[in-house]
């Protein structure tokens, strides 16, 4: 079927899934003629057009930026944009990843150097004390 309008692209989805359109008027909670008016339509209500794709599972704000439409080039511009949006976003968590682990093992290096300071600290004093008490007994 050659889609030349948004209600083309309606029909077509609702012969793909065999959904009739007294069915597809029952979900919407609207009459017989508004489903006309839809398989008609090269416009519609934004939000009417959200609950169509959801009821038939399928993205048909993609059709406004099929190739040859007027607005083709904003979607694969934003899609683009949002490509390298991911890519500069994927590199930041990369950078976070390693930082973290960096960050990790200082800590980790740390708590041994605190750990070896406090056995010092400990043989210190008990040298300490044992010189006390040698002291006291000369």
């Amino acid at each position: 079927m050659q889609v030349n309008k948004l209600g083309d692209l309606i029909r077509e989805r609702l012969e793909i899934l065999g959904i009739k359109q007294k069915d597809l008027a029952k979900e919407l909670n609207i009459d017989s003629r508004t489903v006309t008016n839809i398989l008609n339509a090269t416009f519609m209500q934004t939000d009417r057009l959200e609950r169509l794709c959801i009821y038939l599972k399928f993205n048909f704000f993609e059709f406004f930026t099929r190739p040859g439409s007027p607005l083709a080039k904003y979607g694969h511009q934003a899609c683009e944009e949002v490509r390298k949006e991911n890519e500069r976003l994927q590199q930041q968590v990369t950078e976070l990843q390693k930082a973290l682990t960096e960050a990790q093992e200082t800590i980790t290096h740390q708590k041994k150097l605190t750990d070896i300071l406090s056995m010092t600290v400990e043989k210190q004093e008990q040298y300490l004390k044992e010189q006390k008490e040698r002291n006291k007994g000369s």
